[in-house]
């Protein structure tokens, strides 16, 4: 992932601004240029959507330049700045991934050929692209690895599927902290290996620590079992911890179970927490939630 590093320039006699000098190397059809200015409008704490699209548009367009390509297919494919044009975003992949040999864009164009997202369907380059991301000497991209383990693991683009192949480059990606590979994992143990007690138990090492790299992957997943009971000493208390993880990083998930439970006495509460939770909840198109809270009334 490309970084842009700012530098103050406030001493006397320094009176031209990095910016100015950007804006004047990007007018100049300097494509570099132009992407940094795209960046630092996309990373502001505001960012200035209509700004970084431009910029990087103006650099894929004249140049083909791949970091512009790459930054401009994630908006495209993500409706920022713009609609939804998953076509135009596999297009834009490619020409990153192929010219410039981005890694992360060699991913994403892996993906929606996986998946024919916009473009046809082609298993086996898409599983190239993926054992090239894995493997790449300079910028190896754990997604890579996750999405080729999922590949194995489904017997689509690869010789025969196989479990052990998939398993290993699950872990690989969850040890370089790409969460979801963590959730796979363990999803694997919790679905294919049984409910044995040991493979329950690496189910929830799983998905704790995709829950510790990022909240939005597996604090659900953890909590869910508790609560259902699958888990080795099942814990309400712990059911509701995880699920207020979730819920404080995406409102749409775990807010609703943690004032179930509350409710039910099952966990105890504090004071207003259970009407907080529900509306909460509500408010980020959780329906029960809603009808939860108007019958609260």
């Amino acid at each position: 992932m490309f970084q842009l590093m700012f530098i103050s320039m406030m001493g006397c006699g320094q009176n031209v601004e990095p910016a100015v000098i950007r804006e004047q190397r990007c007018l100049q059809n300097e494509m570099d240029a132009c992407y940094e200015i795209g960046l630092e409008a996309l990373h502001r704490s505001r960012p200035d959507i209509g700004t970084a699209r431009k910029e990087f548009a103006k650099g894929c367009q004249m140049e083909h330049h791949p970091p512009s390509c790459n930054e401009l297919a994630k908006m495209v494919r993500d409706a920022r700045g713009g609609p939804r044009d998953v076509k135009r975003a596999a297009e834009l992949f490619e020409i990153a991934c192929t010219k410039g040999d981005i890694q992360p864009a060699c991913v994403s164009l892996g993906l929606a050929q996986f998946d024919g997202r916009g473009i046809k369907v082609d298993k086996e380059t898409a599983v190239s692209h993926f054992d090239a991301a894995c493997h790449h000497a300079d910028d190896p991209q754990p997604e890579g690895c996750a999405a080729l383990g999922i590949a194995y693991l489904e017997g689509a683009g690869v010789e025969e599927a196989d479990e052990v192949k998939a398993e290993e480059l699950l872990r690989n990606a969850c040890e370089s902290e790409y969460p979801a590979a963590c959730v796979l994992v363990g999803d694997m143990y919790k679905e294919m290996k049984g409910k044995k007690e040991e493979n329950l138990l690496v189910t929830l090492e799983f998905y704790d620590k995709a829950c510790k790299i990022e909240g939005r992957f597996g604090c659900f997943e953890f909590a869910d079992m508790h609560e259902s009971g699958d888990a080795p000493e099942a814990s309400d208390k712990k059911a509701a911890d995880y699920y207020q993880k979730t819920c404080a990083i995406d409102p749409t998930r775990g807010c609703f179970e943690a004032a179930q439970l509350m409710e039910s006495e099952r966990v105890q509460a504090r004071e207003g927490e259970i009407e907080s939770l529900y509306n909460l909840a509500c408010e980020h198109g959780h329906t029960a939630a809603c009808a939860k809270r108007s019958l609260d009334k």
